[in-house]
């Protein structure tokens, strides 16, 4: 994002710029994967109102679906 475009508005009122702590940011890998078509729907809806990203809502809804379980690795995978 770049501040110096952001730092005011026409209205000469400071705009506020969340940055995320350092240590909030976490190793992201791109995968191609599939889903149903209304389940992206129902994705691209809920980030559309939330105002969040689509990579936002999917990493919840798997933090939310991962908590509380033990799972594991798979042997001989260089990866986990």
């Amino acid at each position: 994002m770049n501040k110096e475009k952001l730092s005011h508005d026409p209205f000469k009122q400071q705009l506020d710029i969340e940055e995320k702590p350092a240590k909030e940011q976490k190793e992201y890998l791109n995968r191609t994967l599939t889903i149903r078509s209304d389940h992206l729907e129902k994705l691209r809806a809920k980030s559309y109102w939330d105002r969040k990203t689509q990579k936002d809502i999917l990493e919840e809804a798997l933090e939310e679906y991962f908590k509380g379980k033990n799972i594991k690795p798979i042997p001989g995978d260089k990866n986990g």
